[in-house]
């Protein structure tokens, strides 16, 4: 679910992103980059559940044959670890070139206006920072 969720957002980010480069650039190149990592984020974010799920049917069985299962535990288990592993990684990358490219993009843009110097600056900062709770948060998650 936490997966779907990001992915959701990421989603709403990169429309941002492919908005901005198509309107300033006229190309997109680094919306298809983000496009790319919010898709590995989700499919490893599915495995991860499927292998959730897989768990619990295996601990069921735990009841009937105690060396068959041990087996089958261990599988599923690395499995989910490693797929929870590299969602969460795609998250922070993700959230790190989303934050990056809109800094970017609104650094590129300015003007000779100090009044709207000002606001890109303050644009910038608030992009920085919230990609860095995000960041922080995710590769904390990461960690545990």
């Amino acid at each position: 679910m936490g997966s779907l969720t990001t992915s959701l957002v990421h989603g709403i980010f990169i429309c941002r992103v492919f908005r901005l480069e198509k309107c300033l650039y006229g190309r997109r190149r680094m919306s298809f980059v983000l496009i790319a990592f919010c898709v590995m984020e989700q499919v490893f974010g599915l495995l991860s559940a499927i292998y959730i799920v897989a768990l619990s049917s295996v601990s069921q069985l735990r009841e009937t044959a105690s060396n068959y299962v041990v087996v089958l535990t261990m599988v599923p288990w690395l499995l989910m670890k490693w797929s929870t592993a590299i969602s969460l990684g795609c998250s922070v990358i993700n959230d790190v070139l989303i934050a990056g490219t809109l800094a970017y993009i609104l650094h590129k843009h300015r003007t000779t206006s100090p009044r709207t110097n000002q606001m890109i600056t303050k644009l910038i900062i608030f992009c920085s920072q919230t990609g860095l709770v995000t960041t922080v948060t995710a590769s904390i998650t990461m960690g545990l």
